[in-house]
């Protein structure tokens, strides 16, 4: 008899830690599989109740940031979550309180409750009681966020009782260092973050977003740098590409850009499109455009568009810096990702026209056109290549076609220029081109300059 009760106990055991198994490791389908099983033999299974309360929770927290009809559906299967969970309390099992407490807490939440309405008073109230009579810290911090949602100045000392009762949740002492921060405390926001640097259940995205809440300013960076560096320490983080990025940021606020830079390297674990795009903004700072180019098209070639796009700035810079052969190499590259490129083609012909290479600033602008049917203002631009070389029976020619398209003022206001100038003078036209312009725009200066000029020569009868 005592053996068998042994062996029924010891499969307890084992079932209850394959439920903890596959919750930790967010196997939530599986476990409520288990569950439903236990729960058909016996309807009363405490323990049962309790991991289905806390599957219900989750979904429950998946659905509530979707829209209405998925919100609808999340608040009803909350609900199941908090009878399940109250019934698993009722019937021995204390890990259901926190997960109770939790689910009646967002309940409320999901009401968008006013400060005075009844609901949130009933939940503070309890969670006052569950404080002081079980001197539950998970009470105490849904208290405090309780209050900081009704703009009570309470919610700071129910965040340190939070903290006091339990240290070793880690979310508890973060939450008192960002309200710490927001009240001015910056001594007491990081002490508060050092408890929860100390805590072992620390999720390194939060740690830091708090750490740079509690120290944002550039007077703070040395001293934000200390606890970066000791985070760097830690051989699980050496290479993680997020802490690699704010020990990054934080030394180029130092005017340190080539640590900065090497920082950014050594974080090659959970890299995101953003990260590469910041590295890539450093090696440009550091007169490195070619590394920051072979890591922004890498990235633009597996269609991360925001790269290539970075890409051209940085050809663009080149440009402006008359490097225009490393310029007209970076175009010809994102245009080998992207063909339509607007940007990579407008600029590329300006390049090649500003370089003094004819030929090819010909070529260029009439790909651009062709791609571009009806764009008057790429028209225009391809029209002041051709003057800047002397074509200008090619500038007439491209100007008279792109006055007849909308948004056309740069262009008209260019072709009444070149029918007052020698050789082409019309001044009657260039004084109608001139009038369109200065309707749409009365105080542009420069129209109102040439039709002047154009007045003035009419009225002399010679150019």
């Amino acid at each position: 008899m005592l053996g068998a009760l042994a062996l029924c106990l010891a499969l307890a055991l084992t079932a209850d830690d394959e439920l903890e198994r596959l919750a930790s490791s967010g196997q939530w389908q599986a476990l409520r599989a288990l569950v439903d099983g236990r729960l058909e033999q016996d309807p009363a299974d405490a323990v049962a109740r309790y991991w289905l309360g806390r599957e219900q929770l989750e979904q429950a927290w998946g659905l509530l940031d979707g829209d209405r009809m998925a919100r609808d559906i999340g608040r009803a299967v909350l609900e199941r979550a908090i009878d399940h969970l109250g019934k698993a309390l009722d019937g021995g099992v204390p890990e259901a309180a926190d997960w109770w407490l939790q689910a009646r807490f967002s309940r409320w939440q999901l009401l968008q409750a006013e400060p005075d309405d009844a609901v949130g008073d009933a939940l503070c109230s309890d969670l006052e009681r569950e404080w002081h009579d079980q001197s539950r810290a998970m009470a105490a911090f849904l208290r405090g966020l309780a209050a900081k949602l009704r703009e009570d100045e309470q919610a700071l000392p129910w965040f340190e009782r939070a903290v006091q009762a339990d240290p070793e949740r880690s979310a508890f002492a973060l939450e008192w260092s960002r309200e710490l921060a927001a009240a001015g405390d910056r001594e007491g926001a990081m002490a508060a973050w050092t408890t929860a640097r100390r805590a072992s259940d620390w999720e390194l995205t939060e740690l830091l977003a708090v750490l740079l809440n509690a120290l944002p300013a550039r007077d703070d960076a040395e001293r934000r740098l200390v606890w970066l560096d000791e985070l760097a320490q830690v051989p699980a983080l050496s290479d993680d590409a997020q802490l690699a990025w704010h020990r990054a940021h934080t030394l180029a606020l130092l005017d340190r850009l080539a640590e900065a830079a090497d920082a950014f390297a050594r974080g090659t674990r959970g890299r995101t499109e953003v990260m590469d795009r910041a590295e890539a903004s450093y090696m440009w700072s550091l007169d490195r455009p070619a590394d920051a180019l072979e890591l922004l098209f890498g990235r633009a070639r597996d269609q991360y568009w925001d790269c290539l796009d970075d890409a051209v700035s940085i050809a663009d810079g080149l440009a402006i810096a008359r490097r225009f052969e490393e310029a007209l190499a970076a175009y010809e590259t994102a245009l080998s990702i992207e063909p339509r490129h607007e940007r990579a083609l407008w600029h590329r012909a300006l390049a090649s026209w500003h370089s003094g290479r004819d030929d090819q600033a010909t070529a260029a602008w009439a790909d651009l056109i062709e791609r571009f049917p009806g764009r008057s203002d790429i028209v225009n631009d391809a029209a002041l290549a051709a003057w800047g070389v002397g074509d200008y029976a090619l500038v007439q020619q491209r100007l008279e076609q792109a006055v007849t398209w909308p948004g056309s003022r740069d262009a008209q206001e260019n072709l009444a220029v070149l029918l007052l100038s020698e050789g082409s003078l019309d001044e009657e036209r260039a004084q109608q081109l001139l009038q369109g312009v200065l309707e749409q725009e009365p105080e542009r200066d420069r129209s109102l300059l040439y039709r002047f000029r154009a007045h003035c020569l009419a009225l002399s009868g010679q150019p």
